[in-house]
């Protein structure tokens, strides 16, 4: 029987938001004891939906811890709980039949009984890697798993590359980033829309973004070695959206008025238009304030 702690409101709300964003785990792990006709059946195995699971639940407060217990009866069985940063938390036991009695059909049931148990939990499924033998269309290739993913690694990217100032450090994290913005790439061209840029043509949304940091730093090149930073766009202010959030956000007193602001439809409606180093600057402005209301918390503890 389910277990679970006397409230889950915070951990249902931070679930949901992770499901909205979760993908499939990949069935890429071959299983040569089925097969059908000349292709060999393939599985999501527990690492692809671990996979899945990490690119999005962390991101979202939530955490999963799984235990394993002792065996009898030729079952085995492993405890799955599912926590939140605020404390909150559920738990569920699945147990799985052995095939064989020793520490091997052991450890076997348990990453069997792990990875239902993970999958059920968070709300995964399983989804094909094989386009042409499926199909469905598949996840471009790349170093991410999910289109959030992807999203979060390059607004990082296009946030870090507003504060370099020289050609040389811009030009060698444009090389390192090559896997993820040729992934980027490859979504628009699938028709994997971002709703990132207007109109969501995400491929020229790329090329501008490094056309215009290129632009900033070739402009640094020719002041004074002690000039001040030049701005990502000239005379950049800004947006009316970016600066009511920040407002926003200062007003809140308390750490549940700030997680019920920023679980609002209309907050992430808006947030989701923002461009790369406004929604960063958001997201700074959160943060600040919940450290410094954590600090209140603790002073008047």
């Amino acid at each position: 029987m389910m277990e679970m702690s006397d409230s889950i409101a915070a951990l249902s709300a931070a679930l949901a938001d992770a499901q909205a964003e979760i993908g499939g785990a990949i069935r890429r792990k071959e299983n040569a004891a089925f097969k059908a006709g000349n292709r060999v059946s393939k599985y999501a195995d527990l690492a692809s939906v671990w996979d899945a699971w990490q690119e999005v639940g962390p991101e979202q407060g939530l955490a999963v811890v799984q235990f394993p217990g002792a065996f009898a009866n030729g079952m085995a069985t492993v405890t799955t709980i599912l926590s939140h940063k605020s404390g909150e938390w559920m738990r569920e036991t699945l147990t799985m039949p052995m095939n064989k009695h020793d520490a091997q059909g052991y450890g076997s049931a348990l990453t069997y009984a792990r990875r239902y148990a993970l999958a059920a939990i968070a709300g995964i499924a399983p989804e094909d890697d094989d386009a042409e033998g499926s199909g469905k269309m598949t996840f471009p290739e790349g170093p991410h798993t999910s289109k959030s993913a992807v999203l979060k690694d390059w607004r990082a990217f296009a946030f870090a590359i507003s504060k370099v100032n020289d050609s040389d450090t811009l030009e060698g994290m444009i090389a390192d980033a090559q896997p993820m913005l040729a992934q980027f790439r490859r979504m628009a061209k699938m028709g994997i829309a971002t709703e990132h840029y207007e109109g969501g043509d995400d491929a020229e949304g790329v090329a501008q973004t490094l056309t215009d940091a290129r632009a900033r730093v070739a402009a640094r090149a020719e002041l004074p070695a002690d000039a001040e930073p030049v701005p990502l766009e000239p005379q950049h202010t800004w947006s009316e959206s970016t600066t009511r959030l920040v407002t926003q956000i200062g007003a809140r007193e308390t750490t549940n008025a700030l997680e019920a602001w920023v679980n609002l439809p209309a907050t992430k409606a808006i947030m989701a238009k923002l461009d790369p180093v406004e929604l960063q600057y958001v997201r700074g402005a959160y943060s600040d304030r919940a450290k410094a209301i954590n600090a209140m918390d603790t002073v008047t503890a």
